[in-house]
């Protein structure tokens, strides 16, 4: 490890940074396990719809809707439809 003038810096300093105060944009927010599954299912269906998205641009529009319908069926999960 190399030392420096900087290696006590980031965000747990409390020089650089103030009191955490709540706000759910600051990256020390606890994440709750409901709104990790939730980043984690739109991040699947984003996969999804980037593969469909390179199957439609390689002419491959039946793989592309399969792919589609996975990214819907993704989602509907997460809203609780069906």
């Amino acid at each position: 490890m190399i030392a420096n003038k900087f290696a006590n810096l980031g965000p747990g300093d409390s020089a650089t940074w103030p009191v955490f105060a709540g706000h759910p944009n600051d990256p020390r927010a606890p994440i709750e396990a409901d709104e990790d599954t939730a980043l984690e299912t739109i991040d699947y269906a984003i996969e999804w719809l980037q593969m469909a998205k390179v199957a439609t641009i390689n002419g491959a529009a039946t793989k592309a809707k399969q792919l589609i319908d996975d990214a819907r069926e993704t989602l509907a999960e997460l809203v609780g439809a069906e």
